[in-house]
């Protein structure tokens, strides 16, 4: 008899557990609101300034998943930067995680070149995704910007 409670339970915890896997959070995101923070508040050996140009020229994303975002940049003397971006859906998240990693790819390539102590930030990208929102951060303090993804959902 306590072979077969003990068995039950085991089948109940793991089909709870299963039942948890892979499920996107449904979460909403103030994407210049975390943008600037991330950017404000994680970036310690210079600025950054908010980009003009639209996240998609940037970073290539597939225009049939992407929505809208924002970026903050440097003046290219030091590596960090900044992009929160919205897809259209959950399923467009993964495509933005790749682009992120393909744009950090090159970073470590061009700043090995001329400013190699930038590239241990470069490394240590952080990349992120939750509901339909996919984010980027290069900067100087790795754990404040977990936290601030942490308490935005992420």
């Amino acid at each position: 008899m306590k072979k077969t409670t003990l068995f039950v339970c085991l089948i109940t915890a793991a089909a709870l557990l299963a039942g948890c896997a892979g499920k996107k959070k449904d979460i909403t995101v103030d994407v210049e609101g975390l943008a600037s923070s991330l950017a404000q508040e994680t970036v310690t050996s210079g600025s950054l300034t908010k980009a003009a140009a639209d996240p998609q020229t940037v970073y290539f994303f597939d225009e049939n998943s992407y929505d809208s975002g924002v970026t903050y940049r440097s003046d290219g003397s030091i590596a960090c930067e900044v992009a929160v971006i919205t897809c259209k859906d959950a399923s467009g998240t993964s495509d933005a995680e790749k682009k992120f990693k393909e744009h950090v790819d090159s970073q470590i390539e061009l700043y090995e070149s001329y400013n190699p102590a930038e590239v241990e930030k470069l490394k240590n990208a952080v990349i992120k995704s939750a509901g339909k929102y996919s984010v980027l951060c290069v900067c100087d303090d790795t754990g404040k910007a977990e936290s601030l993804l942490k308490e935005a959902g992420f």
